[in-house]
């Protein structure tokens, strides 16, 4: 989460949605594909501790969850909140295996 706040910082809003490098996904395109594999991931676990005989979706993060979610309409600062509280609380059911 600190190098993920030290790029934003370092970069303009412009520049945070415009490609690092030719070709490639910008900032918040990176950071939204994070947020949809984390969605799906952290989901998964849960539903596997929770119940004896899990449904296991077989849902494609970018292809199927990011389009229904459209994170382009929100702003970096946002999705990089919401990013490291996702990953805050998936860390801490992580840690409560042990």
């Amino acid at each position: 989460p600190a190098k993920l706040e030290a790029l934003r910082r370092s970069l303009t809003e412009e520049q945070l949605c415009e490609p690092l490098v030719d070709n490639e996904w910008s900032f918040k395109q990176q950071l939204a594909h994070l947020l949809s594999r984390e969605e799906i991931t952290s989901q998964l676990i849960c539903y596997a501790l929770l119940v004896d005989d899990p449904v296991l979706p077989d849902i494609h993060p970018q292809h199927q969850w990011a389009p229904l979610i459209d994170y382009k309409h929100s702003p970096v600062s946002r999705l990089l909140g919401y990013y490291n509280f996702r990953r805050e609380v998936i860390l801490r059911v992580l840690a409560s295996l042990f």
